[in-house]
């Protein structure tokens, strides 16, 4: 066997290992020491509540609408290291057409939902374990589904209305996981608000699609 060359080879590999961590070093960091996230189901069944507007000194001032809250959570299987600055952003929109395929809408921009509790959550999450978002909201009283997202242009197509279907494409994002994988959810809603979760559950249907009836 010839060392020397065993040697320099080894030496040669080395020399492109050390440069290709120099390059990519966060990259591999993220993907194999990194938190490993994905986003779940927390609350499809919706979570009901009171929403009051225009409230005075009085407690029985302002305006009182029952409202009906949906709930998407990020989970980390990593849980020995921390998520920092975690954020889910809305990329892209799909609405039903009368031929049965979802055709995209426009989105200017990647818009962030919110996290709960609305109140007193950051905008930009730290955790181990998981971290609870609103993914969708229902009023008494309104017409429309609504994303509960931090900002919503004026010209957002995103709301859903009575017989309606339109498909989410979400991605979780923070500065330690450099993740790519997006997660579409469908919300279908008959327009039919009720007080009885039960009935709700059938009025309005949030899932999780992996089906390729999109166009655009």
């Amino acid at each position: 066997m010839n060392w020397q060359l065993l040697f320099d080879g080894l030496i040669a590999l080395g020399t492109i290992a050390v440069a290709v961590l120099a390059i990519w070093g966060d990259w591999f960091k993220h993907r194999l020491a990194g938190p490993d996230l994905s986003l779940v189901a927390h609350n499809f069944r919706g979570n009901a509540t009171w929403i009051r507007f225009n409230v005075g000194q009085g407690e029985e001032s302002g305006n009182a609408f029952r409202a009906i809250f949906y709930h998407l959570k990020v989970v980390n299987k990593r849980r020995w290291v921390t998520v920092r600055n975690c954020r889910v952003l809305l990329l892209a929109l799909h609405r039903k057409g009368p031929d049965g395929y979802f055709h995209k809408i426009p989105l200017v921009v990647q818009l962030q939902y919110i996290w709960t509790p609305a109140e007193f959550a950051p905008i930009l999450q730290s955790f181990n374990k998981e971290a609870i978002l609103d993914f969708g909201k229902l009023m008494e009283g309104q017409k429309v589904f609504q994303p509960t997202l931090y900002v919503i242009p004026n010209n957002f197509n995103g709301f859903i209305g009575a017989n309606e279907s339109v498909r989410y494409t979400l991605q979780v994002t923070a500065d330690n996981y450099s993740g790519d994988i997006e997660h579409v959810f469908e919300v279908s809603w008959n327009g039919q608000f009720s007080d009885n979760m039960d009935d709700m559950e059938r009025n309005l249907i949030i899932k999780e699609v992996r089906d390729n009836l999109t166009t655009g």
